[in-house]
């Protein structure tokens, strides 16, 4: 890709999918391919020898470099998903206008991956980018008490003094006389 960018720039900057696998080599853990990686970024960019170049003097990529990688951040081989990693994480600080689109762009992406509660998936957990998470316990809610009448509503009863309750301090009841 080096060779055929150096005299097709243009055809190879343009098209998103070389750029982006040329970028996320550029983080490889294997340093053969990312100095190459780093080389072929250096001749698309129009820089000189970027092989040894460190990560924060390299050309950013296109403001378009999250939607090749997305995918690769939850790839089954760690060496790619760790490359992606580094590349979309140097991709957002390039870019730093693009970042909460991305943040969330990556959290959708971690949401959709993981298993639903009550999905039936058939897949075996080899099959699965994630460890499968178990479902969640539901918790009924505790017994509704009945409802009553309000306390605004309900008739208030006022409490007898000892006075009261003992007939001190009140009028003598008299009995009428019966005929």
């Amino acid at each position: 890709i080096g060779e055929i960018s150096a005299s097709h720039q243009k055809l190879v900057k343009a098209n998103p999918l070389i750029e982006s696998r040329v970028w996320l080599n550029c983080f490889a853990r294997d340093e053969g391919v990312r100095k190459h990686a780093r080389k072929t970024w250096g001749i698309m960019n129009g820089k000189s020898d970027l092989a040894d170049a460190e990560d924060s003097s390299m050309p950013p990529p296109s403001p378009l470099y999250a939607i090749a990688l997305l995918p690769l951040l939850h790839y089954a081989d760690q060496e790619i998903a760790t490359a992606a990693a580094g590349a979309f994480a140097h991709g957002m600080a390039a870019h730093p206008n693009s970042v909460n689109k991305n943040i969330e762009k990556l959290c959708m992406s971690y949401i959709d991956s993981c298993p639903h509660s009550g999905s039936e998936d058939k897949s075996t957990p080899a099959d699965r980018s994630f460890p499968s998470i178990p479902a969640p316990k539901t918790i009924s809610a505790p017994p509704k008490k009945p409802l009553g009448v309000p306390a605004s509503l309900k008739k208030k009863t006022v409490k007898k003094s000892a006075l009261q309750v003992a007939g001190i301090g009140q009028p003598k009841k008299t009995k009428k006389k019966s005929s």
